[in-house]
This record gives C-alpha cells, sequence and structure tokens, in this order.
C-alpha cells in the first residue's frame, strides 16, 4: 500500500497506515499504529492528519478508552475518486493553459491534442466511477 500511496502523492507511511486499517475490523488505536507498523508516532500523527483531510480515514472514540482510534471513513471510495478527479482536472486545465499561451506549429498541435483528448477521456472516467460507486452505495442500502 505504501507505493500505492506514493503514485497518489502521499507518502509510504500513509499507505501503510492506511493499508492496515482497511484490513482492520475494529477502530485502531494510535498508539498499536506507531507500534505494529514500526512507524514513528510524529509520522503516524501528520499521516493520519493527511489520510483525514483526503476524507479516507476519521478518528473515533472508544468507551472506556481515551485514546484516539481511527478507522476507514464509510464514503471512503468517494473521497479516492474525487482527489483522482481533482488530480487529473489540475492536469487538464494545465494542459490547456499551456495550448492556450504557447505558440505551436501543427505537429506540436495534434501532439498535445492527442493528450488533452487522453486527459479528458481520463476525467470522464473519474466521474463515471464517481457516480457508479454513489449509485452502488444507495442501491444497497435500500
Amino acid at each position: 500500500m505504501g507505493g500505492l500511496a506514493q503514485a497518489d502523492g502521499m507518502a509510504p507511511h500513509a499507505g501503510r497506515i492506511l493499508g492496515y486499517l482497511m484490513m482492520s475490523l475494529e477502530p485502531v488505536p494510535f498508539s498499536d499504529l506507531s507500534d505494529i507498523l514500526g512507524i514513528s508516532r510524529g509520522s503516524v500523527s501528520e499521516n493520519t492528519r493527511r489520510l483525514i483531510e483526503h476524507g479516507v480515514i476519521e478518528k473515533v472514540r472508544k468507551d472506556g478508552d481515551r485514546r484516539d482510534h481511527f478507522q476507514i471513513q464509510s464514503s471512503n471510495e468517494e473521497a479516492i475518486f474525487e482527489r483522482s478527479r481533482q488530480r487529473v482536472e489540475r492536469n487538464l486545465e494545465t494542459l490547456q493553459a499551456f495550448r492556450d499561451s504557447t505558440p505551436i506549429d501543427a505537429t506540436q498541435k495534434r501532439r498535445l491534442g492527442g493528450m488533452l483528448a487522453y486527459m479528458q477521456a481520463r476525467m470522464d472516467f473519474e466521474k463515471s466511477m464517481a457516480e457508479r460507486t454513489t449509485h452502488n452505495k444507495k442501491t444497497s442500502s435500500s
């Protein structure tokens, strides 16, 4: 999971934490993440904070336990697709701005057009997956 997280622009430790939480059936105490994964408490703190910001995990309390616990956010699929969609959208906007601000010849225009078409197709795919995930959750909870 560390490699997957890195490919998505996150730290490898964030991926390890996410992977561990995905496989955990119960919320996991902060200290367990550090001890079991062999990650410093500072790194656990930083990476859990970022995973919370990205909407893929959440901090929860357990009755009778004052420690912070973490678990996968129930809507984590939507958060993952939204993050991916935003990244593709930024890349598409960057390419469009480059195309609009740079004088290019016919060959360059064709190459750039191909890349723009690819990025637009990725954007459409990301939107489709997000909609499918949302639809599947609605129909399975009915």
